[in-house]
């Protein structure tokens, strides 16, 4: 199920169970703005309540969860679909909410068509892991999204994902694939090689599937495997190779630098580039940071640490090329995921 048919369908399901209770929306980020749009548009119906605890702080018509007087009064729209959000509001809200007046639009959305839970059994080498606590479960909205629009068109397509996880991304990628669309998964070679185990594993999964891993050494990376497609593309004499190329690697500049280079001459006109991850830094990171992997004080100086690297990377490589175009695909002025297209020479000007 798409992110809008999860919205609308929770929002739907709130709509039928809101007689004679009022609405709370919580949290109010992208999603919920979203939300709110449906039920009042849609429906016209107005919700009673916009509760956010950061948001809260600044805008007097928005409450924190503790400023709510009686919860249970309210049919709560839980908006939101980052796990870790989630999960946090989930375990405040429950207690103190009967169950029948939660409506979560992230239950609706890790759902596929026949309504079954997105979860895969311990079968999947990879995909297992996806809903566990802790794990990156979210796919990138917007690599989806740039995937339909081009499948709309009655396109074939190759399209590439570079730093996989567990997966989640690529698995409702493929699932969006036809049978003579391609797909390729960058990743260090023992991730590429379980994630290709479980796709070819998922029912109705018919794409073509290519592996491209790299080792674990430090100075080996994704980066050596695109130069390889690149002077395969130019032996072909092939203008591109690739339509849409989602990049949430190693967020550092000296490997997705290069790649940015070597992906914007891989990338088709009229090709898409999605860059994740832009105000990312090593020094704020959970699991990266120097006080966790102490490691990361001897790769990278401080200046490095708390460096934003693939907003560097942007501003080296992106902003002053005129062959691309940022097109906006988030409501949010500082959008994590920044989207550029290629332009088309011939028909462009």
């Amino acid at each position: 199920m798409s992110i809008y048919k999860a919205i609308d369908h929770a929002v739907n399901i709130l709509f039928q169970k809101s007689a004679g209770k009022k609405i709370a929306i919580y949290p109010f980020g992208e999603i919920g703005i979203k939300a709110k749009e449906i039920l009042n548009w849609r429906y016209g119906w107005k919700e009673s309540l916009i509760v956010d605890n950061a948001l809260s702080t600044v805008n007097p018509k928005i409450f924190s969860f503790e400023q709510v007087n009686n919860p249970s009064e309210y049919i709560w729209l839980l908006a939101t679909i980052n796990t870790n959000v989630h999960n946090e509001i989930l375990y405040s809200i429950k207690d103190l909410v009967p169950a029948e007046q939660i409506v979560d639009i992230y239950a609706y959305l890790y759902k596929d068509k026949r309504g079954q839970s997105r979860c895969y059994s311990k079968e999947y080498r990879l995909l297992s892991k996806i809903g566990e606590p802790g794990r990156n479960n979210d796919f990138c909205r917007e690599f989806l999204e740039l995937i339909e629009k081009k499948k709309n068109e009655r396109r074939i397509i190759s399209v590439a994902e570079i730093g996989v996880d567990i997966g989640a991304t690529a698995v409702e990628v493929c699932k969006r694939l036809q049978q003579k669309d391609t797909y390729y998964a960058f990743d260090f070679d023992y991730i590429v090689e379980d994630l290709l185990y479980d796709l070819k594993r998922v029912p109705g999964i018919c794409c073509n599937l290519v592996g491209k891993g790299n080792s674990s050494r430090y100075y080996d990376s994704y980066g050596w495997s695109l130069s390889e497609l690149l002077f395969e593309m130019r032996n072909n004499n092939e203008n591109g190779m690739f339509d849409i190329v989602y990049l949430d690697g190693s967020h550092s500049f000296i490997h997705d630098g290069l790649t940015c280079c070597l992906l914007k001459e891989l990338i088709k006109p009229e090709g898409y580039l999605v860059f994740d991850d832009v105000f990312w830094t090593y020094e704020k990171s959970p699991s990266s940071n120097p006080n966790v992997n102490p490691k990361m004080k001897e790769l990278f100086t401080d200046e490095q640490l708390c460096d934003c690297q693939v907003q560097r990377v942007l501003n080296a490589f992106m902003i002053t090329d005129k062959r691309f175009k940022e097109i906006c695909m988030s409501s949010s002025l500082n959008p994590e995921r920044v989207v550029y297209r290629k332009c088309n020479i011939a028909t462009d000007q």
